[in-house]
């Protein structure tokens, strides 16, 4: 401006020392101040005086207005608000000072820059670029308070206050989708301070301002109850319960609060026609509304985190020594809480290490893997953010930038099982795990045979751990360093990779027990019986992952090479415990069993592995859930194929040339068994026969006399016909057989009682029996001699029938008398 009082000198103002050239982050906000050019008065024949320039103030119009009267007895408008009457106003204005003129450019000039980086932010939130969105709202909030040296209160600025209380909630909107839970309720709380105390009990109902200032949508209730949700939440992800529990709370009762206070001031505004905007008001009930309806969801969950967590605690909580036997039985089962609790809590670093244990109990390292690398794929996401007053929020201090992971649908990829990580990669990926979790990434890309991966991630980590701040007890009295555990792992993987190399080189050169030991001690490195012990290895409690699968196949081969089929076996069951469609080695038990003539078992082998090449064959891109990784069955060659082929059917050769061995071997044994049966039979009927039967009926006269239960005569005579029909004493030894055993011309005696076949199963014998003792019972057949005679006789079929053991008897005496007559 020029001043009537002096020349139009142009000055250059400069902006305020607290815009630091090289802070980038707001380099856009100094660019619209460097060379701002504007005129100011540099003299005149008076200049105002304090006292004087005091006196004036502005009017609501924008006209000067005089100095201020006070009554009688008022000393100061510091004490009270007091009446004041005005004089009449000066035709004048006061003139301007430099230092106000440079002051009213610079506000404006920074309060445009401010608008212009909102807008900015705003549209990269709204296109999901949260990364961008983060810095263009901490520029802003820069640019507001130049530099952090001059924040508005909410006491006395309002409208500047709320302002920055708005930034630091989008901010905090965006550091939310970006998974920096910590960092964006800490924005929370930091807008919370800047915002105005809205009282709804003290509402002024005669000021039409403050009502409308209750009910707008960009400040007051409506910022006050969102912003309570929106740390709850975060609260929640990062798993303080505790202070979300409260949050949430505190929130209800604003939200409450602020829908009581919108129908105070639309009934007060209908009685008393007062406009207020309706738009603004329903926009705000509606947004007041949905954070109500998010705390009480919310508080849902925080209710179901404190049930699966006294759950876990009753079961004895998670077991840290993965190695122990009763980590590997109470981890597991618990693993599904584990993950429900990190639905809720994604960003709780004890629930994530609680699912990595609960893994390593269970032997899935590959699913480790897999979980590692997702989770440091998030972490990158907000790589960059945490700058200016953002960077006491920053988790991984001291780690530099990623370049590898921040390709475009990397993530989406990883979740899918379509990419692994390379070296890089997984390494970018280890710095941004908790201790524990790296720690047990590093094991799994070891005990899946990823060499590389895993000497450049305990790189990074020996890296990192020199610059950065050693691990403090909760207590702060003792700390120890971070990646303490790195020296171990590196021993450990040296003795892997140099054992197994090892191993590899004495079955090339055919000494298979040493080959065999050499994979013993890489399998025993992580056991706590330690690699130079003897022990079992198939009964070794920790194995697990892609290395010990391979080893235990090739321990197979060597046995398989020293001619001991049946412990190759075991080792090979051994790896499918571990990989279950591993290839070779069902391929190489298949061909032990049938070293050791298991032809039955050898076969089923054969054709598991020859169906599963045959359904990769038919869709070579279809996976299923337990196919192995390293040995698929789309990777057999055509070759291959038709040399198992031909062993198969080997196979079926020796087995029907061991099966007719055997029928002739069980035929042979039958005869032998059936000769020795006839022998004793014989034996036993000589033992039953009395001594006077070879005088054909008649005893020796015998002085002495003659017993009561001697035979009668007729007996003999009948007895005397009978043997000159058979025509000697064998032949009637023959015809007399023992009570429950049929004679000879009757084959089927029993059954013939029963009037059943010999075919009849348990079922018909037991039917038959109740119908022919309801026919024959003597107490239906009362003096019949023959009824209870034939009952009798039906009894003592069913006796011998009803019973297997008795039966089979029965049925094979039926067979050889029938051969023998």
């Amino acid at each position: 401006v020029d001043s009537p009082d002096a020349g139009g000198a142009e000055c250059t103002a400069t902006t305020d020392k607290s815009f630091d050239e090289t802070n980038p982050l707001y380099g856009e906000a100094k660019e619209g101040l460097n060379g701002l050019s504007f005129n100011i008065g540099i003299g005149g024949t008076k200049t105002p005086s304090r006292k004087s320039a005091s006196s004036w103030k502005s009017s609501s119009r924008g006209h000067k207005v005089g100095p201020i009267r006070y009554g009688k007895g008022e000393s100061s408008p510091s004490v009270a608000r007091k009446n004041y009457t005005e004089t009449k106003p000066f035709p004048f204005s006061p003139p301007k000072s430099a230092a106000q003129i440079a002051a009213e450019q610079e506000q404006l000039q920074r309060r445009q820059e401010v608008t212009r980086l909102r807008e900015l932010a705003k549209t990269s939130y709204t296109e999901k670029r949260y990364k961008e969105s983060v810095r263009g709202y901490t520029a802003a909030i820069i640019v507001h308070t130049k530099n952090f040296s001059s924040v508005p209160s909410p006491l006395v600025k309002t409208e500047d206050s709320e302002m920055l209380a708005s930034m630091y909630g989008n901010r905090a909107a965006g550091l939310m989708m970006l998974g920096a839970y910590h960092a964006c309720a800490k924005d929370c709380e930091r807008s919370l301070k800047f915002l105005a105390d809205y009282n709804p009990l003290s509402l002024d109902l005669k000021d039409q301002e403050k009502l409308i200032s209750y009910i707008k949508t960009d400040g007051g209730l409506t910022y006050m109850t969102k912003f309570l949700a929106r740390m709850g939440r975060a609260q929640m992800k990062t798993g303080n319960i505790q202070e979300a529990d409260l949050t949430f709370d505190h929130t209800i009762r604003i939200a409450k609060a602020a829908l009581a206070c919108h129908e105070k001031i639309l009934n007060h505004a209908v009685h008393n026609n007062i406009p207020i905007p309706h738009k603004v008001q329903k926009l705000s009930e509606k947004v007041i509304n949905q954070c109500l309806t998010d705390a009480t969801m919310s508080k849902t969950d925080i209710e179901r985190v404190r049930e699966y967590s006294k759950y876990i605690k009753r079961q004895g909580g998670i077991r840290r020594a993965v190695e122990t036997a009763i980590a590997q039985n109470n981890n597991p089962h618990l693993l599904q809480y584990v993950d429900k609790l990190l639905q809720i809590t994604p960003a709780d670093e004890k629930v994530q290490e609680s699912k990595v244990i609960c893994l390593a109990s269970m032997k899935k390292w590959r699913d480790i893997i897999k979980f590692c690398e997702i989770l440091g794929c998030k972490n990158v996401l907000y790589d960059g953010v945490f700058n200016s007053d953002l960077n006491e929020c920053n988790p991984f201090k001291g780690v530099p930038s990623a370049c590898k992971i921040t390709q475009d649908g990397l993530l989406d990829s990883l979740e899918k099982g379509k990419v692994n990580f390379a070296a890089e990669q997984a390494a970018e990926a280890a710095v941004r795990l908790p201790n524990t979790v790296a720690k047990l990434y590093v094991r799994a890309l070891r005990l899946e045979e990823k060499y590389k991966e895993s000497e450049t991630v305990l790189a990074a980590l020996e890296h990192l751990a020199k610059v950065t701040h050693p691990i403090w007890s909760p207590d702060k009295k003792s700390h120890k360093a971070r990646y303490h555990w790195l020296s171990g792992e590196k021993e450990k993987l040296r003795s892997t990779m140099y054992e197994k190399s090892r191993g590899d080189g004495f079955y090339r050169e055919g000494k298979y027990g040493e080959a065999a030991s050499c994979y013993a001690r890489v399998m025993m490195i992580d056991s706590e019986v330690g690699p130079y012990s003897n022990p079992n290895v198939c009964e070794i409690d920790n194995m697990g992952g892609r290395l010990h699968a391979v080893l235990l196949c090739n321990r197979a081969a060597c046995l398989i090479g020293l001619k001991k089929y049946d412990e190759a076996a075991k080792e090979c069951t051994a790896a499918l415990k571990i990989e279950k469609s591993y290839m070779k080695a069902i391929l190489r038990r298949a061909r032990c069993y049938n070293r050791l003539e298991r032809y039955e078992e050898s076969i089923s082998e054969y054709n598991r592995w020859m169906f599963a090449v045959k359904e990769a064959k038919r869709n070579p891109n279809f996976r299923t859930s337990d196919e192995c990784p390293f040995d698929r069955a789309a990777d057999i060659s055509d070759g291959d194929f038709q040399k198992v082929m031909s062993e198969l059917s080997n196979v079926n050769d020796r087995k029907s040339a061991a099966e007719l061995k055997a029928r002739q071997q069980a035929e042979e044994a039958k005869r032998r068994a059936e000769s020795a049966y006839n022998r004793q039979q014989t034996q036993n009927d000589w033992q039953y026969q009395r001594r006077w039967d070879s005088f054909r009926g008649s005893a020796p006269n015998r002085e002495k006399k003659h017993s009561p239960h001697r035979r009668n005569k007729s007996y003999h005579e009948s007895y005397k016909q009978s043997s000159k029909f058979s025509g000697s004493s064998d032949n009637y030894r023959r015809s007399e057989v023992p009570k429950a055993s049929p004679s000879c011309d009757s084959v089927s005696c029993h059954y013939a009682v029963l009037q059943l076949d010999t075919s009849a199963t348990q079922v018909d014998i037991r039917k038959a029996y109740r119908r022919m003792a309801l026919k024959y019972h003597p107490d239906k057949n009362q003096n019949c001699e023959k009824a209870a005679s034939t009952f009798r006789k039906v009894q003592l079929a069913y006796e011998t029938l009803s019973d297997e053991n008795s039966k089979r008897k029965y049925d094979m005496e039926l067979r050889l008398r029938s051969r023998q007559c």
